[in-house]
């Protein structure tokens, strides 16, 4: 998991601190005692790392301004798992009431999606609501469209973005045809991307736009911007963002109240202390909306007409071990 998803499952963890803060000189709410869980799914390694610290700070201010007893269920996954499947096996045995989905596989099973989940917000990156990805090569290179790119050795984890890239460009070639080699890279830290280019490994490679603003390595990034070694070819709008929801069963005026204070947690002074992670990611809340899926649901049909769910398969058993 990357630091830019890292930032995402943060913010989420603020939400759920609005979620649950009552009112001022409200009454007690109907849910008292009530434990709600909330399902997070982390790659191996995250979980023992510093962003576990952040987690827990942010649970201790939400007991703090609630009082309301609200367990956070941590789980890990590796390469290749698919995430949703996880979250759906929490939520239909009742042991999740709010989690994420990635929005791709989401619609490939929306039907069983439906009877259980209620997806109400997601949280925009760099003020968009779907993932931008986009295609980087060496800064001296002379490469200057996608096509260009042909022959050279590709390094990246995720083959599924940048078929999105090359078929924008008129290019449904398998990765392993249009490229001389492919070397599979950790996306997370992003400076794994870097380093393999820098050191001649790779040619060229294709990140999230936002991933790489959070990563002071190119022009706007919200942090320092370091020495830029690399130049962008070209992006193109990916899918939409993880969608964040609810387990249908949990009360409509709970959800209500979640989405009236969700859309304003950036200007709120009560979460002042964790603004630093609105600017991060440029972003904030929005509401979920059923017309912005078009594009995902476009990309639900090449994956299934290309195979490329059946590229990102094999291509992830060739993963090294972690170090």
């Amino acid at each position: 998991m990357n630091k830019f998803r890292i930032a995402a499952i943060a913010v989420l963890l603020m939400s759920v601190v609005v979620f649950f803060a009552p009112e001022p000189n409200a009454a007690e709410p109907e849910t008292s005692g009530r434990e709600y869980v909330f399902y997070l799914p982390l790659s191996k390694g995250l979980a023992q790392g510093s962003f576990s610290k952040l987690m827990r700070d942010i649970v201790k201010t939400l007991a703090s301004v609630t009082g309301i007893k609200i367990k956070c269920l941590q789980d890990t996954y590796d390469v290749g798992t698919i995430v949703n499947s996880m979250v759906y096996e929490k939520m239909s045995a009742g042991e999740a009431d709010v989690s994420y989905v990635n929005s791709i596989e989401y619609l490939e099973e929306r039907e069983k999606w439906d009877k259980i989940f209620r997806p109400v917000f997601l949280i925009q990156f760099n003020g968009k609501y779907y993932n931008e990805y986009c295609m980087y090569v060496d800064r001296e290179s002379s490469v200057e469209t996608i096509g260009d790119t042909r022959g050279m050795v590709w390094g990246g984890m995720d083959t599924v973005q940048t078929r999105m890239v090359l078929h924008d460009a008129g290019i449904d070639e398998p990765l392993a045809d249009f490229y001389s080699a492919r070397k599979f890279i950790f996306e997370s830290p992003v400076t794994n991307y870097l380093e393999a280019l820098a050191q001649g490994d790779i040619d060229v490679f294709v990140a999230n736009k936002g991933q790489m603003l959070m990563s002071g390595g190119v022009p706007g990034s919200t942090g320092k911007v370091k020495s830029i070694a690399f130049k962008e070819i070209a992006c193109v709008e990916g899918e939409h963002s993880w969608i964040f929801g609810f387990r249908k069963n949990v009360p409509k005026e709970i959800v209500s109240k979640v989405m009236k204070n969700i859309l304003k947690a950036h200007k709120l002074p009560e979460f002042r202390q964790f603004g630093f992670l609105f600017v991060a990611i440029k972003g904030h809340f929005a509401p979920f909306k059923e017309e912005n899926l078009t594009r995902t649901k476009e990309i639900v049909k090449l994956k299934k007409e290309f195979n490329w769910r059946k590229e990102q398969a094999d291509f992830y058993k060739t993963a090294p071990e972690r170090e």
